[in-house]
């Protein structure tokens, strides 16, 4: 009698242990998949300012498990110096591909000499917003509301037949 207890009791046991690993799992691959189809950004920027501040550069999107590459363009005014800028991002809000492109808004104050790091929101008049990791160098000085433009490159699969003519 003995033994069919330990047996039931490590059958429960099993059971139990096998449905909190299977919760576990779960949580996991729903987080695994979550990071995997959250929407990223990876760019190159570089700004110049004698006054008014001009940016531009390119970058790519990563969203449901594909690859798109933008350009940017824009600034704002209060801008004296130079900066090559690299960053990485989280995107949210972006329910279509299309809501990407648009007009992004920005307020920034900045001081820089040499290499440093920093951080930025933009937001579209779509709802979609950027959460930037920036890495930074060269000599600017800067106070500005910006207005940058994202604009999706369009593939050659992507463009109709009648546009071409």
């Amino acid at each position: 009698m003995m033994a069919y207890r330990i047996v039931r009791f490590g059958a429960a046991a099993g059971l139990i242990a096998s449905a909190m690993l299977g919760n576990a799992r779960a949580d996991e691959s729903a987080a695994v998949a979550a990071s995997v189809l959250a929407p990223t950004v990876s760019f190159q920027l570089r700004e110049i300012g004698g006054g008014f501040g001009y940016e531009w550069g390119k970058g790519t999107l990563s969203f449901n498990g594909r690859t798109y590459d933008f350009h940017v363009g824009g600034g704002g005014i209060g801008s004296l110096g130079y900066l090559d800028i690299k960053g990485v991002g989280e995107v949210t809000n972006l329910s279509h591909l299309s809501d990407f492109d648009g007009t992004y808004w920005t307020a920034s104050v900045d001081a820089a000499a040499g290499p440093g790091v920093g951080e930025a929101i933009l937001e579209n008049q779509f709802g979609v917003h950027l959460h930037l990791h920036l890495v930074t160098n060269g000599a600017h000085l800067g106070a500005s509301v910006k207005r940058l433009r994202f604009r999706l490159v369009p593939r050659p699969a992507d463009i109709a037949p009648d546009s071409l003519r």
